[in-house]
């Protein structure tokens, strides 16, 4: 759909989770990098042949994570929001990044925004909740 009607966020997936408490930034990127490792749905590409679409799975030491840090110290709640909404909005170019990207604002040292975007031929609303579960189990 997406090569015919070029890039839009419109089948983004959002949530945002706010984490209180001590966090390893790290581990956290670690553990979603291993949740893409072990789900062939979120390292697939969608290159094309000779015009034809096809399903590439990236393998799993390969795929590129969309994983960002942001300092977000003294920021107003405002700026946060919008940085958090470009997360969410920014399209996804399937032919060359996989469909789960994520960012994590730190807001103290003790408090962060985690922003996690999947694309929904990927997941969909049922699976969300499953995914967030086994990012938080590691």
């Amino acid at each position: 759909m997406e090569q015919l009607q070029g890039p839009s966020a419109i089948y983004n997936m959002a949530v945002a989770l706010r984490l209180v408490g001590d966090l390893d930034a790290a581990a956290l990127g670690q553990s979603l990098a291993d949740v893409v490792g072990r789900h062939e749905s979120l390292r697939t590409v969608f290159g094309a042949v000779d015009g034809i679409p096809q399903q590439v799975v990236v393998p799993a030491g390969q795929a590129e994570l969309g994983w960002q840090i942001v300092d977000a110290t003294g920021w107003s709640a405002d700026r946060l929001k919008e940085a958090a909404g470009a997360v969410a909005q920014h399209p996804f170019d399937l032919t060359h990044e996989i469909p789960l990207r994520a960012a994590l604002f730190r807001i103290a040292d003790d408090e962060h925004l985690l922003v996690a975007v999947v694309h929904h031929n990927a997941a969909d609303g049922w699976s969300i909740t499953p995914l967030v579960a086994v990012l938080g189990s590691g």
